[in-house]
């Protein structure tokens, strides 16, 4: 049988808390366990038995504290302690207990591995505590062995070292994504002042107060008026791509009959479809369908959908678009006839910056955002959104939005 810790020749002396409770840089080169007991002994027992103990190829720096209230103090300093061994009844009988909770709540450190050591079982029972506590083990004194104290060294430190792994890869990654908010913010501005400029233009020419529009010019310039405005818009979309990853973008919900909508939405896109001779079919709906949406965001998606349908078909070809009822559902179907999508690659069409195949004769790319952005919008809206294609048959998109209310003509 291993011999437990507690054998009385496993001694050592105690390093004074003075010495050690500035803990002063971060040292890559150990680990760092805070070892917290009122009794000397286990102090003297703990360093004997880690002497020698290295995991990864790095020593342990091992630091004392004898009550909670010196082990806050030393937690509450920066620090890069990665285990804290703990005594449950010091002071008081669940001065652990209390400690383990301010490490969590009060210093909010998630990071630090802590595993409570007691001699007195009874008075805080294993299973209620690792329940109740974010601790990593509890073992007692009487029990712990040689080598189940090293083995419980080891897989805490594992721990602690995959959760700082990813702590600095996140923090990494918010850095990178601040960068990169903040320029999509400078390109937003930089193209908003030209743009406004456009939009004004053409809203004096539409108004027709500086001259008489021919019947087609005037229709010419109230789409390039609504597209430009639909443009600005999707200038601060690009902001909002960054607000979906991190949860802080909101939508002006209004119940809309998508119906309308969609007549709006195929009107304002038809120019596109008229320039390879493409028309667009609706299966017109002999009643509104009501949905509780942000029409702006169903507008961005039709207009990202057709264009990617009008792009990859063939000219003179159709576009049929379908509203279909499916129970609490309604169901956007956009059909096209053209290249159809390879199989190889439906998984990630989703994806930002996805295209299909970088040696394709298709005239025309998108930028690959599109797609992207029109799943992120319905699903914020509560919907779903997906794809059926056929390589040279064609393609179908499909989304769907949750029914509001229906009401008759």
């Amino acid at each position: 049988m291993e011999k437990p810790v507690l054998d009385e020749d496993e001694v050592l002396v105690v390093e004074d808390i003075e010495e050690i409770i500035d803990l002063g840089i971060s040292n890559p080169n150990v680990w760092r366990v805070l070892v917290v007991d009122d009794d000397a002994d286990m102090h003297h027992v703990t360093r004997l038995v880690l002497s020698d103990f290295k995991f990864q190829n790095r020593p342990l720096e091992l630091i004392s504290a004898y009550t909670g209230k010196e082990a806050y103090d030393i937690l509450a300093k920066p620090n890069d302690i990665a285990l804290v061994l703990l005594d449950v009844v010091m002071e008081t009988e669940d001065a652990g207990l209390v400690l383990t909770r301010q490490i969590r709540e009060q210093l909010k450190n998630q990071l630090v591995r802590i595993v409570l050591r007691t001699g007195q079982s009874g008075k805080a029972p294993e299973t209620e505590v690792v329940a109740e506590y974010d601790i990593n083990d509890y073992k007692d004194k009487s029990e712990l062995t040689v080598q189940k104290l090293r083995t419980t060294v080891i897989s805490s430190l594992r721990a602690y070292s995959n959760l700082l792994e990813m702590h600095q890869n996140l923090k990494q990654r918010e850095s990178h994504d601040q960068v990169q908010s903040e320029y999509v913010s400078t390109v937003n501005h930089e193209l908003r002042t030209p743009l406004t400029s456009i939009h004004g233009a053409l809203g004096l020419l539409a108004s027709e107060t500086l001259v008489a529009l021919p019947p087609t010019a005037r229709n010419l310039v109230k789409v390039a008026l609504r597209n430009s405005e639909r443009l600005s818009n999707l200038l601060s979309d690009i902001i909002d791509v960054e607000k979906i990853a991190s949860g802080t973008l909101s939508l002006d919900l209004q119940r809309v009959d998508l119906v309308g909508l969609s007549k709006i939405c195929l009107s304002d896109n038809e120019i596109f479809a008229t320039q390879k001779q493409i028309r667009y079919v609706l299966a017109d709906p002999v009643v509104p369908i009501w949905v509780m949406v942000d029409a702006n965001r169903v507008q961005q998606i039709f207009a990202n959908l057709l264009s990617n349908a009008v792009r990859f078909s063939p000219q003179a070809s159709e576009i049929q678009i379908r509203l279909l009822e499916q129970g609490d559902y309604v169901r956007v179907e956009i059909q096209d006839f053209g290249t159809g999508i390879p199989a190889a690659y439906h998984p990630n069409i989703f994806h930002r910056f996805a295209q299909t195949s970088a040696g394709d004769s298709r005239p025309q790319k998108g930028t690959g955002l599109g797609l992207s952005i029109c799943k992120a919008l319905v699903q914020l809206m509560d919907g779903e959104i997906g794809f059926e294609s056929v390589e040279h048959q064609g393609s179908t998109f499909w989304f769907t939005l949750p029914i509001f209310g229906k009401i008759d003509d």
